[in-house]
């Protein structure tokens, strides 16, 4: 019994850094204010095996309150969307800025993607100069603060994009160059 108990205890915590499977699913996303929302929506092309190989769309509209935007819904403004499966992100309270932030941490590869109406902003792991700072689990490793937020502050008026990671408070510039 000793034994069940300790194999319990030292296996939890491995189970609790393991990666969650990807969800495949349109999902929406409300500004903090809850004026504005976004919907990232599948295609369902007839020549996608797997949803990730699909075509998707990121459309911001004024506030809606289903989960679904309505068909005499507009969008504000839309774009193509690559999803990495995992149904987050953060609308900035003017709809004007969506971005998508990586759990994980990848060197070489996009852990932060903003999407604006004129643009997409893309910075992969080593924009952020995080040295060795990084958490590893099982399986990745983590470059944000536990409990983190993501947040658009205003940095000589211009909106930015505020990280708490692991090394400190970084910041990204969401204007389009």
């Amino acid at each position: 019994m000793k034994i069940r108990l300790l194999l319990l205890f030292i296996l939890l915590p491995l189970r609790a850094y393991s990666d969650l499977p990807p969800d495949w699913s349109n999902y929406k996303v409300n500004s903090h204010n809850g004026k504005w929302s976004v919907f990232l929506s599948r295609d369902y092309n007839e020549g996608a095996e797997h949803p990730w190989q699909d075509t998707w769309t990121l459309s911001v509209y004024k506030a809606f309150q289903y989960p679904t935007p309505g068909p005499n819904q507009v969008p504000v403004w839309s774009r193509a969307y690559n999803p990495s499966g995992y149904p987050e992100g953060y609308l900035s309270d003017d709809g004007e800025i969506f971005v998508y932030v990586d759990f994980w941490y990848h060197e070489n590869f996009p852990v932060v993607k903003i999407f604006r109406e004129e643009c997409t902003i893309f910075k992969n792991g080593s924009f952020f100069k995080l040295g060795n700072n990084l958490k590893k689990t099982a399986s990745h490793e983590l470059w944000l603060r536990d409990g983190t937020k993501t947040e658009i502050v205003l940095e000589s008026g211009k909106p930015t994009l505020k990280l708490e990671t692991v090394a400190g408070d970084r910041y990204v510039d969401t204007n389009c160059e």
